[in-house]
Parts: structure tokens; C-alpha cells; sequence
């Protein structure tokens, strides 16, 4: 993968949680998948501020947002925003897809 030209990649303490809770539980019963998923997932993050071309993703469901599937065979998904001036990104969620989509304000 292309360098990333002083871009910043920015994780959200809510995604940080969201993917250690999941890689936890996948841990638990197998130790290698969920390694062989973080290292996927650490790909994809920094996709989206790759030279010269980074990854864009989908509309997101929230007003801003922007989504990227992982993949079929790690199934989850990071919600983020890029800062259009800068070329630098957050993600704020990192979800398995089976999860509900988080809700402003719920907790």
C-alpha cells in the first residue's frame, strides 16, 4: 500500500472499544481468526488515507458519515468522516455488522 503523505488517521475511543470488545470475544474461541481480523481490519483503517488514492466508502447512514465494509470474511465495518481539506480521517465505529447501528444519544 501507498504511503500516507503526513495524513492523519484518528480512531474514536468508541471504535477503539467497539473493536476490543469484538476481537475479545473472537479470541475466545478462536485466537488466529481474530488475529488474521485485526490485522485486516488495521488494513482497511488505513486504506482510507492512502497516497494516491485513498479507499471512500459508502455514504453513511449518519448525516457526514461515511462507511467501509471490511469484508465478508471479517464482517465488520468502520463509520468515519475525512476532512476534505486535510485528507485526514476518523473513525468513530468500528462494528460488526450483525451489531445495530448506534443511535445518537442512546447509551
Amino acid at each position: 500500500m501507498s504511503g500516507t503523505k503526513n495524513k492523519q488517521l484518528d480512531w474514536h475511543s468508541d471504535a477503539i472499544a467497539e473493536l476490543a470488545e469484538s476481537l475479545a470475544w473472537y479470541a475466545r474461541h478462536n485466537p488466529v481468526a481474530a488475529n488474521r481480523m485485526r490485522k485486516v481490519i488495521e488494513q482497511a483503517a488505513r486504506s482510507l488515507i492512502a497516497t494516491p488514492i485513498p479507499v471512500s466508502g459508502r455514504l453513511g447512514v449518519v448525516a457526514g458519515t461515511r462507511e467501509l465494509p471490511v469484508g465478508q470474511r471479517v464482517p465488520f465495518m468502520l463509520v468515519f468522516v475525512r476532512h476534505n481539506r486535510t485528507g485526514d480521517c476518523t473513525i468513530f465505529h468500528c462494528m460488526h455488522q450483525r451489531r445495530n447501528y448506534p443511535i445518537e444519544g442512546e447509551e
